[in-house]
Parts: structure tokens; sequence; C-alpha cells
């Protein structure tokens, strides 16, 4: 079940810096298999806000704080990608952290205020499966796959993991304030 309250916290926010946390995609055929979710660090908060799908049932969205020991700069995202993909990269499997803070593709959602978060579910179904957070001129898709989580934004990552649910059945985005009546 979705923990209402931990996601209501982000509303109202700005968002200082922006982390994209990957487990490695050994063997993984494209960027629609990658495990990536995200780290927000708001204004008035020193820690991350990690958001993704909870890794006991892969369907529900969590989000908690943390802090992440150590964050690599975002022009090495790509080529670690790229590598792990290949099988070129050993080394102990663990997450990595990307700062994507002041790259222009995620212009619209740094120093930006998260305005509202909506639920994603089947229309048959009360547990969302994902989220969408907005912001004035973009948006966080926060959905499961196989192995985990993926993250979408308007120009970013567009693999529109959501056509996969919709096979199952009528999706509905319902507010996040309107989700403490139906949940």
């Amino acid at each position: 079940m979705i923990e209402i309250q931990n996601f209501n916290k982000l509303i109202g926010q700005k968002v200082r810096r922006f982390l994209i946390v990957v487990w490695p995609p050994i063997g993984e055929a494209g960027m629609s298999a990658v495990d990536m979710s995200i780290g927000l660090i708001l204004d008035e908060h020193e820690g991350v806000f990690h958001i993704q799908i909870d890794k006991d049932d892969l369907w529900t969205p969590i989000v908690s704080e943390t802090c992440f020991d150590e964050i690599i700069e975002w022009r090495q995202f790509q080529p670690r990608i790229d590598g792990w993909m290949k099988g070129q990269i050993d080394g102990p499997l663990q997450h990595e952290v990307f700062d994507a803070t002041h790259e222009s593709i995620f212009g619209n959602i740094v120093s930006r205020e998260i305005l509202d978060i909506e639920c994603i579910t089947l229309k048959s179904e009360l547990n969302p499966f994902a989220i969408k957070i907005c912001f004035r001129d973009d948006y966080l898709l926060v959905s499961p796959i196989s192995d985990g989580t993926t993250i979408e934004t308007s120009l970013f990552n567009k693999s529109d993991n959501l056509k996969v649910f919709r096979k199952l059945g009528e999706l509905e985005l319902i507010p996040l304030r309107d989700a403490v009546n139906r949940i």
C-alpha cells in the first residue's frame, strides 16, 4: 500500500539537486530495462528523498529519506550504462548515483516546485503502481519494470513504459490528495 503521507510532504517543495540512482544493467539490451530511480534533494532538506518501486512487491511506489556516500558526475552516466550493458565493467554490483542537477534536459525540474503528485492505477485496482511528479513544464514518472524501477521525463528515457500497463486495462491518474479517500 502506498504511504501517501511520505509523498505528500514533497508537494510545494523546490528541487535543489536531482540524482539518478542506477543498478548496473549487466547484459541488458536497452534503456527500457535499466533499473533507475530518482533522488531529490529539496530546499530546506539535507537528506535525499529516494523515490522508487518497492523491491519487495515490484509494484508499489515508495519514498524514503536517505543519503548516498558517493555521487558520480553526470558525464559518466552514458559511458557507464553502455559499459555495463556490454559487460565491459567489472567490480562489485551496487547502485551508482549520478548527479543530473546541471543537465539542460532536467532544467524544468531543478529549481522548480513540485506542484502535484498523481497516483497511476489500473482502473480496476486501488493500489497505485506508478507516480507522476508534476512540475509546471515537466514531470517525473516513476513506474515498475521487471527488474525494479524506471523513470521518465518529457526529455529523458522516453520509453512509454505505461503502454505495457495499458494492455492490462484502462489507466487512471488520481491526484495524491484524492487518493487518500480512495486507498
